[in-house]
């Protein structure tokens, strides 16, 4: 009987502004100062990633209590003048929309839950990754003892294809991720591991041949 042999290793916006300047409390973005650095601390997780313009970042302002957005749109075309009533606000920023796991689509960004009171409120963004990665590596055994079959990345209802040869890391919602082994109609699932935000997780592949 073969075993498989598991290592891992921990590695169209639509503009709206429904409710802003309608209210007596001010409240001020910026990003750190130390956002450069933040993310040159990132680089080691996966392939060198390029500074982004943090203007091409895309803004949400959304109320909590009921869970009304009243802003959606580039940082950039933010406001000059942020007042907004009292109350709790969940801010976020993050680099690129997200809906679907795929190769070379990490998001970055933050998000902080505020109360802004009439005194009004300053908030700097951070910048850390917010979706999760996995990568797979195939030791020349795995594809020579199942070159019918391929692995597929599950989460929930959504399938990845990850070929034997591919390098580049998938990226997925936080949360549960399944390894399966598809062959034909059938499948196997190897794994499945919880991902959390800012993990990037490498898994090997290989064959014992031993046994």
């Amino acid at each position: 009987m073969r075993r498989v042999l598991l290592f891992l290793l921990p590695l169209a916006l639509i503009g709206c502004s429904k409710g802003l300047d309608k209210g007596d409390c001010p409240l001020y973005l910026s990003f750190a100062e130390d956002f450069a650095l933040q993310w040159e601390s990132m680089q080691t997780k996966g392939a060198p990633l390029e500074l982004p313009d943090t203007n091409d970042f895309i803004l949400v302002i959304t109320e909590v209590d009921g869970g009304k957005e009243l802003f959606r749109d580039l940082y950039r075309n933010k406001p000059s003048h942020i007042a907004l009533q009292e109350g709790s606000y969940m801010l976020s920023v993050y680099s690129r929309d997200f809906e679907c796991p795929g190769f070379d689509t990490p998001q970055f960004g933050d998000e902080q839950q505020v109360a802004l009171t009439s005194d009004g409120l300053s908030v700097r963004f951070g910048c850390t990754q917010l979706n999760s990665g996995l990568r797979c590596t195939f030791d020349e055994s795995f594809p020579a003892h199942f070159p019918s079959s391929e692995i597929v990345l599950v989460q929930g209802e959504s399938d990845l294809k990850y070929p034997y040869g591919e390098t580049r890391v998938a990226y997925f919602d936080c949360g549960k991720v399944s390894v399966v082994l598809s062959t034909g109609d059938s499948r196997r699932q190897l794994l499945s591991r919880n991902l959390e935000a800012n993990e990037v997780l490498t898994i090997n592949f290989s064959v014992d041949l031993s046994s």
